[in-house]
């Protein structure tokens, strides 16, 4: 199963060296491959690899399909959407994601638009919150990065958020709301439960309790970020799988503890399953809590295939509990390879389990 996996990640990262994004005539190679599969060893290794190309390559298809057309960049158009995040709110400006419904020119021309924009308001006192259908006049653009080696790719970041373009709402008439929706439950209950913390804790630790508790990190100032970066422990506030594997960890142990005490309990099901299915309940609900970003959803997959692997009657090699999650990682994000925290949360997770 290692040397299948190894060989689609390769698959999934070749496509990432590309300066241009292939036809998808190339996934027409898959089914020879497919037929080939049993014929010699080296076919089904080939077959991985391809297989690993083929899905990117797709996925890829996909999210270009939505980004922001380059004749509309730096012009004024009228953007119809809803609100898709709690918002950012800083000293001058707030900054959230808005969920696209239409898209019109000057000459109210329908056009081609992205699925989600990150929008900035400056001075403007107004506050937002998710779910609200909105009007905003807009000036946007695709997301645009420097190519400096080794340095952040904030444009890659953007595609692995699903996010087509950026930019900023003017000072208009036609900035408005619309109405309310049902849409982003989450996120609206994420915003209710970050205003009840700034109403009960007015105090400087504010900043870190919402990042730590809802992955919100706007409150934190200057001088809280020079103080995290200064200790190394910037890290602690990026919710990931240090965060999801103590809350994991704690839930699991009480709920064993508190089960395995109850005869007519155990019983039924036994401790460790009741303390698996409490660990997972307990780490799904504080990621989507903290906001389901891109590092807790791989935390949470890979915390559930371990808790699945404990579960099974025979003993799973370590290895291949790790190459099962890094395959459904890959499968609902492949652009997820590009990032640097997927290779270290791997390599931290196997220092770990050798430990």
């Amino acid at each position: 199963m290692l040397a299948g996996t190894l060989a689609f990640v390769s698959g999934i990262y070749s496509l990432m060296q590309f300066s241009f994004l292939p036809s998808l005539f190339w996934l027409l190679l898959l089914p020879f491959l497919l037929i080939a599969y049993r014929h010699h060893l080296v076919f089904r290794f080939l077959f991985y690899f391809y297989l690993g190309f083929s899905w990117s390559l797709f996925s890829a298809h996909l999210k270009m399909n939505h980004v922001l057309d380059t004749e509309i960049e730096n012009q004024d158009v009228i953007l119809t959407g809803v609100i898709a995040s709690v918002p950012e709110i800083h000293k001058d400006y707030s900054r959230f994601l808005i969920e696209i419904d239409t898209l019109i020119d000057k000459s109210e021309n329908v056009l081609n638009h992205p699925k989600l924009a990150r929008l900035s308001w400056y001075k403007n006192k107004t506050i937002v919150k998710p779910g609200e259908r909105w009007q905003f006049k807009v000036k946007m653009k695709r997301p645009y990065s420097f190519m400096n080696t080794g340095g952040f790719d904030y444009e890659a970041w953007m595609l692995r958020q699903g996010i087509s373009a950026t930019g900023y709402i003017k000072h208009s008439n036609q900035n408005k709301k619309l109405s309310d929706t049902h849409r982003f439950f989450i996120e609206k209950l994420r915003n209710k439960i970050a205003n009840e913390l700034k109403q009960t804790l007015d105090n400087p630790l504010l900043g870190l309790v919402l990042a730590i508790s809802l992955g919100d990190r706007s409150q934190l100032n200057a001088e809280q970020w020079q103080i995290l970066t200064q200790t190394g422990t910037n890290h602690l506030i990026a919710i990931s799988g240090l965060h999801l594997g103590l809350i994991a960890g704690f839930s699991y142990f009480i709920a064993f503890f508190i089960w395995r005490h109850v005869y007519f309990l155990t019983q039924r099901l036994p401790a460790p399953y009741f303390a698996s299915i409490a660990a997972f309940i307990t780490a799904f609900i504080y990621a989507l809590l903290s906001g389901f970003s891109l590092p807790t959803q791989r935390a949470l997959i890979m915390l559930t295939v371990f808790l699945v692997s404990i579960l099974q009657p025979g003993r799973i090699p370590v290895i291949q509990v790790v190459c099962i999650a890094a395959i459904i990682i890959l499968l609902l994000e492949p652009f997820a390879i590009i990032a640097v925290d997927f290779y270290l949360s791997f390599m931290a997770v196997l220092f770990i389990l050798y430990l």
